[in-house]
C-alpha cells in the first residue's frame, strides 16, 4: 500500500507536482518540502526517497523491509530505462527517467515532461501550445513575465494570479476574504476597517461595534483622512467624519447596511465626503440628514436611502451647504421625506449633480438653490406626492416623472423651477401623475431662457399640466396626449417678461380641460412661432377654445402654416381657435392653418376672433360646426379674408363666415378665395355680414375672384346674406341671392 503511494507521488521532472506535497503519507510531504527536485533527477530521487521511506516506517514500526522498498524503486526504474527512447516520435530521445509527451512535440523532452499538446517548449506538463519552458495549466504563455495573460493590466512578473482578471495590484479589495491587490493581505466579510490615508497598516474597528444595537448603535468620530470600510453586515452605527477627507464604502446595496437610531446620524460630514456602496436606513427622528455633506465635495454612488421621514427645515435623504459640490451617481432614495435638499442662503455657490438616481415614496419636494446650477440627469421619480422644486441653473436631461399621486392623495408641483436663470429641460417622460396643481412648472427669470424638447406627457391630471415661463422659451419633438386638466388649461404660458416663443413639431392630442389645451392669457403677451410639423387633435375644453386660446397685440401676425387642428371642440366659442386682444378695434393677422372637423357649441367652429380688426390669409377650412354663428370663422370687425379653401362647413348663421361689424362705413373685401358645399341652417350658407349695432351702416362688401362651388346652400335668403337694419352704402355683388348675380369676376361651379 505504501509503494503504490508513493509510486503515484513520484515526481518525473524537475518541477514539484501540487499534489505531492499533499500526500497522505507524512514523510513523503516533509520530504517533498525539503527537496530541491530542480538538482535531483531520476533514479537518484527514488533512491532517496526509499531511504527516507525505509526510515520513517521502521521508525513507525511498520512491518516493511527496506530491501522490499529498494526492490520497488529498481522495478520503477527498471520500467522507466525500458521506455527510454523517443516514444513520441518527436526525433528527441527520451532519457532516463522520462515521460514523453503523448504528442509529437519539438521540446527537447527533458525529465519529467508530460505534454498533452505539440509545443515547442521544455515545460513539465503542457496543457496548451506556447514557446515558454514554464508548466502552462491553461490559456496561454504564463511563463512569459510580459505576459498578461488575463488582461487586467498587469504583467505576470507584479500580477499576484495572472489568470484572474479581478486580481491585481492597485485593484480594490472586496469582502471576500480574497487578496485583490496583491498586497498579501484580504478583507474578512462583517468586519469594520479604517484605512489611513498616509498609510500604514488598517486599523480594525469591529470590536468597537461589537456591542452596538439599533437601540444603541455605536458612532465612529474620525480624526483622520482615510477609507472607512463596512464589509458584508448590518451595523448599528453613526459615521462622524468632521472636516476631513474621508470615503465611506460598504461592499454593496444588498450586502452592507447602516442603521443608526438614538440621535446617532448614520453620516455626518464637513469635509470632503464620498459615500459608496450601500443601503442607509435613517429612522432616527433627530437626524434632519441620512447623508450630511456639508464640505467643500460630496460624491455618493451606488447608494440605498430608505425610511427617512424627519420634517423640518433641510431634513432630506441628502443634504449639501452652501458651497458644496455634490454628485449623486446609480442612488435610490425611497420612503422619505425628503430627498434631496440644497436650500441654502442667498450666494450660494453650490452645485448639484445627479445622473441616475430613482426616487420612490417621496413626500416632499426636494429643493435646490444652487447658484452655479443643477444638472438632473436619467432620474426616476415615482409613487410621491411632490417632486423637485429648483432655483437655479438647471440641465434635466432623461427624467421619468410616473404613477405620483392619486385621486385619493393628489400630489403638488412634480417638477417645478422657479425663477431659474437657464433652463434646459430633454428627454423626459411623465406619465399616470395625479396633482391638484399645475404638475410641471417650468418658469425661468426675467433675463433666462427655457428650452424644452424631446418630452412626452401622458395621462396625467391636474389643476394644469404644464407650464412655460421665461424671457425665451423654445419647445421642439413635445408631445401632450391624454391628458385631463380639470378646471384649467392643459399647457400655460406666462411671463410677464415673454419676448420670444417658438414651437417645433408640437403634439397636443386627446387632452380634457376647462379652457384650451394651450393658452396664453390676458397679461403681457408675444406671438407664438410654428415651425415643422404641429398637430393638435381631438382636444376638448368646458370653455373656450378646444386647442388654442391665444391673447395677442395690436398689430400681430399669427402664423399658423405648420399648424394642424383636426377634431378640436369647445363647449363655447372656438372649436379649434380663440384669439383675442387687449383693446377693440386692434388689428390682427390670421395666416394658414389646417381645420378639419372641429366643433363649437356656440360662435366659430374653428376659429374665434372677437373685438379685433381681423384679416385672415389662407388657411384650409373643411368640416367645421359652430352651432351659432360661423362654421369656419367668426369673427368681429371682419376686414378681409384673401386666399383660403372654405368646404364641408357649417352653422345656423355663416355656413363658412360669420362676420360683425361695428365700425360705420367699414370695408370688407372677400378675395381668391374657395367655397364649396358650406350650409347654414338659418342664412348665410357661404357668408353671413351683419352691423352688431343696429345703427351702424355697412360700407363696401365686395368679392374679388372668388369661386363658389355647388352645395352652399342656406335656408334663407342664400349663399351671401347681409342682414341688419341698415343696409350698406355700396354693395358689390348686387343685393341678390342667386350665384349669377356675384359678378365681378367671380366664378360659379
Amino acid at each position: 500500500m505504501v509503494s503504490e503511494t508513493v509510486r503515484g507521488q513520484i515526481p518525473f521532472g524537475g518541477q514539484l507536482p501540487p499534489k505531492w506535497a499533499q500526500s497522505p503519507v507524512p514523510s513523503v510531504r516533509r520530504f517533498a518540502r525539503r527537496t530541491d527536485y530542480s538538482k535531483v533527477r531520476g533514479a537518484r530521487v527514488l533512491l532517496r526517497l526509499a531511504d527516507e521511506l525505509s526510515f520513517r516506517v521502521s521508525r513507525r514500526g511498520e512491518v516493511m523491509q527496506k530491501g522490499s522498498l529498494i526492490a520497488v524503486v529498481v522495478a520503477l526504474v527498471v520500467g522507466l530505462a525500458a521506455c527510454d527512447g523517443d516514444s513520441d516520435n518527436d526525433s528527441a530521445s527520451n532519457g532516463q527517467g522520462q515521460a514523453d509527451a503523448s504528442v509529437a512535440d519539438a521540446g527537447s523532452d527533458a525529465a519529467g515532461d508530460a505534454d498533452t499538446v505539440s509545443d515547442t517548449g521544455d515545460d513539465a506538463a503542457d496543457t496548451v501550445s506556447d514557446t515558454g519552458s514554464g508548466q502552462d495549466s491553461g490559456g496561454t504563455d504564463t511563463d512569459d513575465p510580459n505576459a498578461d495573460n488575463d488582461g487586467d493590466g498587469a504583467v505576470a512578473s507584479v500580477d499576484c494570479d495572472d489568470d484572474d482578471p479581478l486580481r491585481a495590484p492597485g485593484f480594490a479589495e472586496g469582502c471576500d476574504a480574497i487578496d485583490r491587490d496583491c498586497d498579501g493581505t484580504a478583507v474578512e466579510p462583517d468586519t469594520v476597517s479604517f484605512f489611513p490615508a498616509a498609510g500604514g497598516d488598517p486599523i480594525a474597528l469591529t470590536d468597537q461595534l461589537a456591542s452596538a444595537s439599533l437601540a444603541n448603535p455605536a458612532e465612529l468620530t474620525l480624526t483622520e483622512d482615510g477609507e472607512l470600510r463596512f464589509c458584508e453586515g448590518d451595523f448599528a452605527v453613526g459615521v462622524a467624519a468632521g472636516s476631513h477627507t474621508v470615503t465611506v464604502t460598504g461592499d454593496d446595496q444588498s450586502t452592507t447596511t447602516l442603521e443608526a437610531t438614538g440621535g446617532t446620524c448614520p453620516i455626518d460630514s464637513d469635509g470632503d465626503l464620498s459615500v459608496r456602496d450601500m443601503t442607509l436606513v435613517g429612522r432616527d427622528s433627530n437626524c434632519l440628514a441620512v447623508i450630511r455633506g456639508h464640505g467643500p465635495t460630496l460624491d455618493v454612488q451606488d447608494v440605498t436611502i430608505r425610511d427617512h421621514a424627519v420634517t423640518g427645515y433641510g431634513a432630506a435623504a441628502i443634504s449639501i451647504g452652501n458651497e458644496t459640490s455634490a454628485s449623486v451617481e446609480r442612488t435610490t432614495i425611497e420612503d422619505v421625506t425628503q430627498a434631496l435638499f440644497a436650500k441654502v442662503a442667498g450666494g450660494s455657490t453650490c452645485v448639484f449633480d445627479i445622473d441616475d438616481l430613482t426616487i420612490s415614496g417621496q413626500a416632499d419636494k426636494s429643493e435646490f438653490w444652487c447658484g452655479q446650477g443643477t444638472t438632473v440627469r436619467n432620474v426616476t421619480l415615482t409613487d410621491s406626492i411632490e417632486g423637485f422644486e429648483i432655483w437655479s441653473n438647471v440641465t434635466v436631461d432623461g427624467v421619468t416623472i410616473t404613477n405620483n399621486g392619486s385621486s385619493a392623495s393628489p400630489a403638488a408641483e412634480l417638477l417645478t423651477l422657479r425663477r431659474a436663470g437657464s433652463v434646459t429641460i430633454t428627454n423626459v417622460v411623465a406619465t399616470d401623475n395625479v396633482s391638484d396643481r399645475t404638475a410641471f412648472n417650468l418658469l425661468a427669470n426675467s433675463t433666462g431662457d427655457l428650452t424644452l424638447s424631446n418630452a412626452e406627457f401622458r395621462n396625467n391630471t391636474g389643476a394644469g399640466i404644464l407650464g412655460l415661463g421665461a424671457e425665451t422659451v423654445t419647445v421642439r419633438d413635445v408631445v401632450v396626449a391624454n391628458n385631463a386638466s380639470g378646471v384649467n388649461q392643459v399647457i400655460n404660458v406666462f411671463s410677464d417678461e415673454l419676448a420670444s416663443l417658438s414651437f417645433h413639431n408640437l403634439t397636443v392630442e386627446n387632452n380634457t380641460s376647462e379652457r384650451a389645451a394651450l393658452y396664453k392669457g390676458y397679461q403681457h403677451s408675444v406671438t407664438p412661432t410654428f415651425t415643422g410639423a404641429n398637430v393638435f387633435r381631438n382636444n376638448a375644453s368646458s370653455g373656450a377654445a378646444g386647442a388654442l386660446f391665444w391673447h395677442l397685440e395690436d398689430g400681430a401676425t399669427i402664423d399658423l402654416s405648420s399648424v394642424t387642428f383636426e377634431g378640436n371642440s369647445a363647449d363655447d366659442i372656438g372649436g379649434a381657435v380663440r384669439l383675442s386682444t387687449s383693446r377693440f378695434g386692434n388689428a390682427v393677422t390670421l395666416v394658414g392653418g389646417t381645420y378639419r372637423n372641429n366643433t363649437s357649441g356656440a360662435d366659430g367652429g374653428a376659429v374665434n376672433a372677437a373685438g379685433m380688426n381681423l384679416t385672415v390669409q389662407g388657411g384650409s377650412y373643411q368640416g367645421n360646426t359652430a352651432a351659432g354663428q360661423g362654421g369656419a370663422i367668426y369673427s368681429e370687425n371682419l376686414v378681409a379674408v384673401d386666399g383660403g379653401t372654405f368646404e364641408d362647413n357649417t352653422a345656423a348663421h355663416g355656413g363658412a363666415i360669420q362676420g360683425k361689424f361695428q365700425i360705420p362705413n367699414a370695408t370688407i373685401t372677400v378675395s381668391n378665395a374657395t367655397f364649396r358645399r358650406n350650409t347654414a341652417t338659418t342664412a348665410g350658407g357661404v357668408v353671413d355680414l351683419f352691423p352688431s349695432i343696429a345703427t351702424t351702416s355697412m360700407g363696401n362688401v365686395q368679392f374679388n375672384a372668388c369661386t363658389f362651388g355647388t352645395g352652399n346652400d342656406a335656408n334663407t335668403p342664400g349663399d351671401v346674406h347681409l342682414s341688419g337694419s341698415a343696409s350698406p352704402a355700396h354693395q358689390t355683388p348686387p343685393n341678390g341671392t342667386g350665384l349669377c348675380e356675384l359678378g365681378n369676376s367671380c366664378s360659379a361651379q
